[in-house]
C-alpha cells in the first residue's frame, strides 16, 4: 500500500462503528508504528497482546489503557482475518477505541 493509499485510509477512519448484517457494532482502529513510520493500519475487532502482568485483550469500548509489551505475539483480528507482530519492545496505548502499538522504543 503506498504512503497516499494510507494517508486515504486513514482520513477514512473517522467512523467508530460499522454495520454487519445490517446491525451496528463497534470496531477498533488500530495503528502500528516503528520509528515515526506506519507498518499496518485498519479497523479490527479484538487486540491481543502481553505484558508483564500477563496476556489480556482488548475490545471495543475498552477502558483507556497504557502499557510495555513483552516480545510476544501482539495478534489483531479484523473482519478479514489476523494480523499478527512482534517486536523486541513496545508500548500500546489504548483510548476511545483507538489503539496505538509504537515498536521498537
Amino acid at each position: 500500500m503506498t504512503d497516499l493509499a494510507c494517508y486515504n485510509q486513514s482520513r477514512n477512519m473517522n467512523n467508530d462503528s460499522e454495520k454487519r448484517d445490517g446491525v451496528e457494532e463497534s470496531i477498533l482502529k488500530v495503528r502500528v508504528m516503528a520509528l515515526g513510520e506506519m507498518i499496518w493500519e485498519g479497523s479490527a475487532m479484538t487486540v491481543s497482546a502481553e505484558n508483564t502482568s500477563g496476556p489480556f485483550d482488548i475490545l471495543p469500548e475498552h477502558a483507556n489503557f497504557i502499557t510495555i509489551l513483552k516480545e510476544s505475539p501482539i495478534t489483531i483480528r479484523t473482519a478479514n482475518g489476523i494480523k499478527e507482530f512482534s517486536f523486541p519492545r513496545s508500548l500500546l496505548y489504548a483510548g476511545d477505541n483507538v489503539i496505538k502499538i509504537y515498536a521498537g522504543i
